[in-house]
């Protein structure tokens, strides 16, 4: 059972988190859409307990930007690198770090996530209540070959405001909004593309966010 806070906080009631696999509208942030929780309820509705009501529900996702500074090299007798391939291959390897889904091919059975151990849980995609560590992130910077050294990470909430750590609760899950990756110092938030769309924390002035929050009313079988 997953609640917004605590699990078992609602005694027979279930909530399943569904991500599915492929969502083209949604790429690197997939949703259900209705046929999809449809088809899903009709398979577990006849397979649950009738005291027990089940609701289904995408995930809460919680936008967030990086921007890494990085010194690129060659080293153990390698051949000289390229830039760009180093520099998309950090980007490639933040947003596989940070996405709701495994690599192409990770899994090697078909072991839900809920049976996982934490770190095989981390392969089988982003995994529930685990905070965003800038730190992490920095260590996933530095295992891209033709990295010689990470120079620095700015980690930034959906606010914009610059954070060690983003606590992740409930049903959130992260949403990689933009990365900006660059030689030499970790670049500022206004060079992390899409990042001009947000404002900061909310004073009551400026001009309104670009990001509209959408209620989403869960499913439920009966």
């Amino acid at each position: 059972e997953l609640g917004p806070n605590t699990p078992g906080d609602a005694p027979g009631a279930v909530t399943l988190l569904l991500v599915p696999g492929r969502d083209p509208a949604h790429p690197d942030a997939p949703e259900p859409d209705r046929l999809f929780l449809d088809a899903v309820c009709s398979y577990l509705n006849p397979r649950r307990l009738v005291t027990t009501e089940v609701f289904l529900r995408g995930p809460n996702y919680r936008t967030i930007w990086v921007a890494v500074g990085i010194t690129v090299g060659s080293s153990g007798g390698q051949s000289s690198v390229s830039i760009a391939q180093v520099t998309e291959g950090v980007k490639l390897a933040v947003q596989q770090f940070l996405s709701p889904l495994p690599p192409a091919g990770a899994r090697r059975d078909d072991t839900p996530v809920l049976f996982l151990p934490p770190a095989a849980a981390v392969d089988a995609g982003w995994p529930l209540r685990k905070s965003v560590l800038r730190l992490e992130l920095m260590a996933v910077a530095n295992r891209v070959p033709g990295v010689l050294l990470v120079n620095g990470v700015r980690l930034l909430d959906d606010r914009g405001v610059e954070q060690e750590s983003i606590a992740l609760s409930g049903l959130d899950l992260p949403k990689l909004g933009g990365i900006a990756v660059a030689i030499g110092d970790a670049p500022p938030a206004s060079a992390i593309p899409g990042f001009g769309s947000i404002t900061g924390p909310s004073t009551g002035a400026g001009a309104p966010s670009a990001f509209v929050p959408v209620p989403f009313v869960p499913e439920e079988c009966r």
